[in-house]
């Protein structure tokens, strides 16, 4: 599955108004990024820079890509015109809560999820990993000598020895 997202619009529904657009900007690619490290998920986030000059751009940030909309074309016409060229449209979801953005992306065949829904599903999605890996150590630990392990490294800890 090939995320697109809708940069700003997810970055003025998740982070509070006041803030400096920049760093603001940095948290959502870094957060998007650790969720896309973590998960194995292939994102695009597209960003609106329509009032600046020049053409469309784009860089990666480790596991994401980063599109700039061109002089003159909003972030919304650049994932539409991105999802015309996709093979497997079916095989892509724009996470958007812009319901007209949604609206054109479903008519090619795209899902949609929305900023909330999306997030919410990958912090569901961390939560269980995280408690997996908690059940995945606890079995590790109930080894018959990890007990006698333990006692020997809080003895050693309570006497100051490194072990050393």
């Amino acid at each position: 599955m090939h995320y697109y997202i809708d940069g700003y619009n997810m970055m003025f529904r998740l982070v509070h108004a006041g803030g400096e657009l920049e760093l603001q900007r940095r948290e959502i690619i870094e957060e998007l990024n650790d969720k896309a490290k973590q998960f194995g998920l292939t994102i695009t986030i597209v960003f609106d820079a329509h009032q600046q000059e020049g053409e469309a751009s784009r860089t990666h940030y480790h596991h994401l890509e980063i599109l700039y909309s061109a002089q003159n074309q909003t972030a919304d016409d650049l994932i539409l015109h991105m999802l015309k060229g996709e093979k497997h449209p079916q095989e892509c979801t724009v996470v958007t809560s812009d319901k007209k953005l949604a609206w054109h992306a479903r008519h090619l065949s795209v899902r949609t999820e929305s900023v909330e829904t999306y997030m919410n599903r990958l912090s569901k999605r961390h939560e269980t990993k995280q408690n997996k890996e908690k059940t995945s150590l606890k079995d590790t630990v109930k080894t018959p000598d990890f007990y006698r392990w333990l006692q020997i490294f809080e003895e050693r800890l309570e006497k100051g020895d490194d072990g050393a």
